[in-house]
C-alpha cells in the first residue's frame, strides 16, 4: 500500500478516537514489509504531539514544566519521554493495514466511564454469543486481549 492508500484505508473503515493530546487516533493491525503481524497498532498525526513537544520544552525555559521541582535534569526527562517513552513504526516500513481484532468498536468504548477501583477501569462484556468476559485497564483502552473460542 502506498501511503495514500494506507491513509484513505484507515479513514474509510475505522472510526477514530480522539486525544487531547495524540488528537485524531486509528486503531487497525499492520503487516511489516518484512511480514511481520502486528495486531495493534495505533496510527497517529504527529503533528499535535510535536506542538505538545513544543510547548513542554517552552514550560521548561520558563521553569513552569511539571518537572520544576525535580533535581534531576528536566529538560533531559521531556526528552526522555517524548523519545523513548513509546513504540514507533516508520510508515516506510508498513505493507498494508487491516482491521484490529482487538480493537473495541468507538460506540462500545464510550459506555465505559469512571474508574471502578483506585487506578484501574473494570468492565465486563457480552459477546455476540452470549458469553460475558470482564476486561480492565489503566486507562489504556485502545486495544484488549479478546478471549479464546
Amino acid at each position: 500500500m502506498t501511503i495514500e492508500e494506507k491513509s484513505k484505508f484507515l479513514r474509510n473503515n475505522i472510526e477514530p478516537l480522539s486525544d487531547l493530546i495524540y488528537g485524531k487516533g486509528y486503531r487497525a493491525s499492520a503487516y511489516l514489509t518484512d511480514g511481520t503481524y502486528i495486531p495493534c497498532v495505533k496510527f497517529l498525526n504527529p503533528e499535535m504531539k510535536t506542538e505538545f513537544a513544543i510547548k513542554r520544552f517552552d514550560q521548561e525555559s520558563k521553569k513552569e514544566s511539571a518537572f520544576k521541582n525535580s533535581s534531576k535534569n528536566n529538560y533531559k526527562r521531556i526528552v526522555e519521554s517524548f523519545v523513548t517513552g513509546e513504540n514507533n513504526l516508520n510508515e516506510y516500513a508498513i505493507d498494508h493495514i487491516e482491521l484490529s481484532p482487538f480493537a473495541f468498536p468507538k460506540n462500545i468504548l464510550e459506555q465505559i466511564h469512571g474508574e471502578t477501583t483506585m487506578s484501574w477501569t473494570g468492565f465486563c462484556a457480552k459477546m455476540n454469543d452470549g458469553k460475558v468476559f470482564g476486561f480492565g485497564s489503566r486507562f489504556l483502552f485502545d486495544f484488549f486481549q479478546m478471549p479464546e473460542g
